[in-house]
């Protein structure tokens, strides 16, 4: 998915969400107002975003009730508005909400010398908090040495007993981070393939001559990879990327009232019931 040249970007509330190989480009507001409860995703690039490539959950409510995580992350050519590009969320809502990221790579970030890559909103009407938000850079300071991040106005994170400092570029002045260990690294999302293909024809075109032959078009739909398409116990020849659209010349067919068939299988096994029937005369 790319997104480019518009203000909010990508505003995602929905529960059990995997989001994967996004492209933000160019906008006001990259990763805006999340809700993330159950969030997965994966290979995200954020550029020339400015204002806040990355929002705090709830905006600048800054509730959170879930776990999200990010595995490969780029901030790409981006000079800071506010000086922050990760907010931390401030109200922990369910108790159990984290933030665990991965594999995160800044390329050619620029902005004031007071940047942080995380830090939290510069808003007083956000009053201390009896149970924060952590987020998580897992092997930020190398294997299974983990950076545990944390709002200055969140107390239960701040004596959880790890030693909290701060890092130039890397906290700010409403931020803290300290090294932690043994961390796992969360599966929230096992999802699996369970849904078989969708296969139409769109066209028959019959040729008598040479062989008296069928020139038989469709196009197949999966959420997945779609291994192939049979069409009257024959494979068809995709024609667009992963049989978008497909084709089959079926030779030796007798005159008169013909059925075609056609279904298709995915590359995870399922078998589409009910293929598309054609009938010619």
């Amino acid at each position: 998915m790319k997104i480019w040249a518009t203000h909010y970007a990508f505003r995602l509330q929905s529960p059990s969400v995997l989001l994967e190989h996004l492209r933000i480009h160019r906008c006001r507001y990259g990763m805006y107002f999340l809700d993330p409860d159950c969030h997965v995703y994966r290979d995200l690039i954020i550029s020339q975003t400015p204002d806040e490539p990355w929002s705090s959950s709830h905006g600048d409510d800054s509730i959170q009730h879930g776990v999200v995580t990010v595995d490969g992350l780029v901030f790409e050519n981006i000079r800071s508005t506010y000086n922050n590009l990760i907010p931390l969320t401030h109200y922990n809502a369910s108790g159990s909400a984290e933030s665990h990221f991965r594999n995160v790579k800044l390329v050619n970030w620029s902005g004031s010398n007071q940047r942080a890559l995380i830090n939290m909103y510069d808003d007083n009407s956000l009053k201390p908090t009896p149970k924060g938000v952590p987020m998580y850079f897992h092997n930020y300071f190398g294997p299974n040495r983990h950076a545990k991040f944390a709002s200055t106005q969140a107390a239960d994170l701040l004596g959880d007993g790890n030693t909290y400092r701060e890092v130039p570029l890397l906290t700010g002045n409403r931020s803290r981070v300290a090294e932690v260990q043994d961390i796992e690294f969360p599966d929230l999302l096992d999802p699996v393939d369970d849904r078989p293909p969708t296969t139409v024809i769109t066209r028959v075109s019959r040729r008598i001559a040479p062989g008296n032959k069928f020139l038989v078009r469709g196009t197949t739909s999966d959420n997945g990879s779609v291994a192939r398409v049979i069409v009257n116990h024959r494979e068809a020849k995709a024609t667009a990327n992963n049989f978008a659209e497909w084709e089959i010349m079926l030779d030796g067919v007798k005159p008169g009232e013909t059925k075609l068939t056609a279904h298709a299988e995915d590359a995870a096994g399922n078998v589409e019931k009910r293929p598309h029937t054609w009938e010619t005369r």
